[in-house]
């Protein structure tokens, strides 16, 4: 159990970090850095307190906790890894099966 919960931290933890990365924002002309720091940055004062952070860490750690529990089922199994790692596994082939076609 400590193991999943520390797993879990974990992946919070790095999901929240990549929404900075991956954040998209009205402002496209604005630096990549600068977007996800927009979205970090919730009451827009300039400046990302610890809250700010572990809220956005949270709300992103959500949506993967209930796009890996397919069956609502309130917690996840190594089967639910393991199907979620195969399907990254398909998509990732199929982008490279793309990018190997001539166009």
């Amino acid at each position: 159990m400590k193991r999943a919960v520390c797993f879990l931290t974990a992946l919070a933890l790095i999901i929240g970090i990549s929404v900075a990365a991956q954040a998209q924002d009205d402002a496209a002309s604005a630096p990549r850095g600068e977007r996800g720091f927009k979205v970090l940055d919730a009451n827009g004062d300039g400046k990302v307190t610890k809250e700010e952070f572990l809220a956005a860490s949270q709300k992103r750690a959500e949506a993967r906790f209930a796009k890996l529990d397919k069956d609502n089922k309130g917690y996840l199994t190594k089967d639910d890894f393991t199907a979620a790692r195969e399907k990254a596994r398909e998509k990732a082939k199929t982008r490279k099966t793309k990018a190997d076609v001539p166009q």
